[in-house]
């Protein structure tokens, strides 16, 4: 197999010996040159079946390993116990981003009406959507 920086010059060498032969052999060589490329795709197929094989195999593997992770007895606990602790090293910048959000929603929500929130976004250079407007509102 070529580095694959050369690959691509497999087609344009062949096509130059094929330009290249005296005006006689022309066909003959043009023939020679079908037959090598068909023999190096033919190489280039096989690789390629074996390549796809390797890889099916490791996905089977993977799926075999994904499988027994989850359905091990402890899996609920450790996923917990890891949603636990990413919950407590981010907290604070899950309350900044909280106070963030809610400094969206004015203050006056509930005297508001849908339609009353387009608007006031639209002030502020925002856009909101009817569903999300809609939202906002009944969520409060």
């Amino acid at each position: 197999s070529l580095p694959p920086d050369q690959d691509f010059r497999i087609p344009i060498e062949a096509m130059q010996r094929v330009v290249d032969a005296p005006d006689t052999k022309m066909n003959q060589v043009a023939t020679m040159v079908i037959e090598s490329l068909e023999s190096k795709l033919q190489e280039t197929q096989t690789e390629l079946k074996g390549i796809k094989a390797k890889a099916q195999k490791f996905e089977d593997d993977i799926e075999l390993w994904r499988g027994r992770f989850t359905g091990a007895p402890e899996y609920n606990s450790v996923i917990a116990s890891r949603l636990a602790v990413w919950e407590q090293s981010e907290r604070e910048e899950n309350e900044k981003a909280l106070k963030i959000m809610r400094s969206y929603i004015p203050a006056n929500i509930s005297e508001l009406s849908a339609k009353d929130l387009r608007d006031a976004a639209e002030e502020y250079g925002s856009m909101f959507t009817v569903d999300l407007s809609e939202y906002i509102k009944t969520k409060r």
